[in-house]
């Protein structure tokens, strides 16, 4: 368990996780948040979801996107 702990307080420290806070834009990552969860998908019928969510996953330049 205590590996464990050590694992993560070092992920915490690291200079790659350090980079990625630096970089995120989290009011555009809340906004995305709200504007997936204000598109209508019952179950089962959630192709214009995941139509926006594939369209924003090309916007960053992702390819071949599922």
């Amino acid at each position: 368990m205590r590996r464990s702990i050590q694992t993560v307080e070092s992920l915490a420290q690291s200079s790659l996780l350090r980079s990625v806070r630096e970089r995120l834009d989290t009011e555009r990552l809340v906004a995305d948040a709200i504007a997936i969860q204000q598109i209508p998908a019952p179950t089962f019928d959630e192709g214009r979801r995941a139509a926006y969510v594939a369209a924003r996953f090309e916007d960053f330049g992702l390819q071949d996107v599922q």
